[in-house]
């Protein structure tokens, strides 16, 4: 897997860990798979441990997980940036990582270039939870958690 590229499936080992909506849509969608993601450009090591799972670099997955988890950036800790890769704080990163150390599942399938070309249907049909992109059943309630957390991020921190 070190050299490799491909795609990688996240599954969850518990759709009751997430709260509701979350929860509810896995269970009436009948499926663990909460999201599917592609490494092209990168190893699939680097791209899926280091970032989705670890968040050593910018992650839509791992920023999807840490809003459905009930966590937000540090405000301000964006502020007069132009990327919209918001963190979470040290403390809350280590918490999502956690809880994707005791829930997450992960598959992979080793570069094929027949499969790479079809990135955008594999998500259009099996529609994980997580993923927003090509995602025809996106749900609306994370749209907004990222939403909120990048406006958080680049908000004006308080004044003490």
């Amino acid at each position: 897997m070190h050299s490799e590229s491909g795609y990688y499936a996240i599954f969850t080992d518990n759709a009751g860990e997430f709260p509701n909506p979350f929860r509810k849509i896995l269970q009436e969608r009948d499926t663990d798979l909460i999201y599917v993601g592609i490494a092209e450009k990168t190893h699939l090591i680097d791209r899926l441990v280091h970032q989705d799972l670890h968040h050593h670099g910018p992650s839509t997955f791992f920023r999807s997980l840490g809003s459905v988890l009930g966590f937000t950036p540090p405000r301000g800790s964006l502020l007069n940036k132009k990327h919209r890769n918001y963190k979470f704080a040290e403390e809350d990163t280590q918490r999502i990582v956690d809880w994707i150390n005791q829930h997450i599942i992960v598959r992979w399938i080793a570069e094929n270039s027949a499969l790479l070309a079809n990135e955008k249907s594999i998500i259009r049909q099996l529609r994980p939870l997580l993923n927003l992109k090509h995602n025809p059943a996106r749900v609306p309630e994370l749209s907004e958690l990222r939403r909120r957390c990048l406006a958080r991020a680049k908000e004006r921190p308080l004044a003490i």
